[in-house]
């Protein structure tokens, strides 16, 4: 009898394949777990269950039959993901992908070209560049479902990245630049009231100045009287950007997390009420360079990130996307937390900003 063997958690891969038993030509192959000394003539080919941390010596000694490489496209890293990419370019053994996500029958044809030898005509490197155009392509349809915002103005270009939630309530991300100054202003809340209230307010404001007395006036400004802080969620976060020595400074009083080339230490204040009496105490300051970017994540986007993936950190994978384009690198950011959605949302409204400083800007010195 021929063998398959496979390489993983044996239950798991087990309950995925078992529909192979009805298939023709599948039927007499026997789907073994081989220990590591074995013969490649016993097998016409492997699986190899991915990330796998044996996937080198496994791709070593089946150098002359072909492997196929299984994965979980709900599950998978973005640091996995490029190392699968990096696998399936370099060996040249490996001869397609099949995502457990799907449907077994769907990779009938992979399968059957690689270990029943259907179609020996065809070189069966065609299955690997279909399996990759596959993923790419879901990233594009990600790139699509969820646009990019940008502006820019003296030197000082943003660009913001939205995803509705399924929760009440929700984001809202503002940028504003007049003269030399750029304001900024993000806030959440769990209720569609309090949201209108506050859209209502922001927009009915006139910012005659970019700085902290205008920005406590307006949260002054705020009708507090249909405001109930005890039942209802509020944030607020709203700096200015001055151009002329790239200082930024505002009031915080959200769960957002900022980022330059280190993440900003930023006072986290509480909006008992409005005006909070801890106004002064939530002021926050500091200095972005030439050719930096200050990276924004929203309450809502780490919240998301956390319950997709419990412990999540956001620096390592910020450390890989930051010399990507910034739309490329927010399209990497909401790729990542909307492979873990199960349904059409997630559960909160995300937002991730990335405002971008021109490394020849003048400033003062």
């Amino acid at each position: 009898m021929e063998k398959l063997a496979l390489f993983g958690k044996e239950k798991p891969l087990i309950n995925y394949l078992n529909p192979l038993k009805e298939i023709r030509g599948f039927e007499k192959i026997a789907l073994v777990f081989p220990e590591t000394n074995l013969e490649e003539t016993d097998f016409i080919g492997g699986l190899i269950e991915y990330p796998n941390q044996h996937i080198s010596s496994i791709i070593e000694n089946f150098t002359n039959l072909p492997l196929l490489i299984i994965y979980n496209s709900k599950t998978i890293s973005d640091l996995d993901l490029g190392k699968l990419f990096d696998i399936c370019e370099k060996e040249i053994n490996i001869k397609g992908l099949i995502d457990s996500e799907v449907s077994l029958t769907f990779h009938l044809p992979v399968l059957r070209e690689a270990f029943l030898g259907i179609h020996p005509n065809k070189i069966l490197g065609n299955v690997l560049s279909k399996s990759l155009l596959e993923l790419e392509r879901i990233k594009e349809i990600h790139k699509k479902m969820v646009p990019i915002r940008s502006g820019s103005n003296n030197g000082i270009t943003y660009y913001s990245k939205f995803s509705s939630g399924e929760s009440t309530g929700g984001e809202f991300f503002d940028f504003q630049n007049k003269n030399l100054g750029n304001m900024f202003f993000f806030f959440f809340t769990d209720s569609y009231q309090i949201s209108n209230l506050l859209l209502s307010a922001y927009q009915s404001f006139d910012f005659e100045n970019f700085n902290l007395e205008e920005f406590g006036n307006f949260i002054g400004s705020i009708n507090s009287d249909k405001i109930d802080l005890n039942k209802n969620k509020l944030e607020i976060l709203i700096a200015s950007i001055d151009r002329k020595n790239l200082k930024v400074e505002g009031y915080n009083f959200s769960s957002c997390k900022l980022f330059s080339s280190e993440e900003i230490p930023v006072i986290n204040g509480a909006l008992n009420k409005i005006p909070p009496e801890n106004l002064k105490s939530s002021i926050f300051s500091f200095k972005v360079g030439r050719g930096e970017r200050l990276y924004i994540f929203s309450s809502g986007y780490l919240r998301n990130m956390e319950k997709y993936y419990p412990g999540f950190e956001i620096k390592p994978f910020l450390s890989k996307v930051n010399k990507l384009p910034a739309g490329d690198a927010l399209n990497e950011f909401f790729f990542h937390m909307k492979r873990k959605v199960e349904g059409k949302f997630p559960f909160w409204d995300s937002s991730v900003i990335i405002i971008e400083v021109d490394k020849n800007v003048l400033v003062q010195v």
